[in-house]
């Protein structure tokens, strides 16, 4: 069974890894093992995680972080075309891209659940068997 929480959730994670001092290890940590994150766990790595796209996921984002941990160059989205986040669909993406490219120029990684994203010494990867969109 599959439950959705309405929380601040990308906000959160990134409140929690900034104050429990992991952000300041986490760069030396990557050099010898990986991070595997799914859906908030992958945005965090974003430099931002509040913008244009992530507003599409209903957040109140007053209250939480903007920066993400700007580990990699690109933002990423997940749950493209998922029934559990409706405004995730390509036509708002485009949209909301625009915006997102005019303030800070950083290419965007949009994947469905049946995809990921891998990124290893800077080479960028989509692996999906599924749809997926780079803007």
């Amino acid at each position: 069974m599959f439950f959705i929480l309405k929380v601040e959730i990308h906000g959160w994670l990134r409140k929690c890894i900034k104050n429990s001092g992991l952000e300041e290890y986490l760069p030396n940590l990557l050099e010898t093992r990986i991070w595997i994150g799914a859906s908030a766990g992958s945005c965090v790595l974003c430099p931002t995680i509040c913008n244009s796209c992530q507003d599409l996921f209903d957040e109140n984002i007053d209250e939480n972080p903007i920066d993400g941990l700007n580990l990699i160059d690109f933002q990423f989205i997940p749950h493209l075309n998922n029934k559990y986040f409706p405004k995730i669909n390509f036509e708002n993406l485009r949209i909301a891209s625009k915006n997102l490219l005019k303030t800070d120029g950083k290419k965007l990684c949009i994947v469905d659940d049946n995809g990921a994203v891998s990124v290893n010494n800077g080479i960028v990867k989509i692996i999906s068997e599924g749809k997926y969109y780079e803007i």
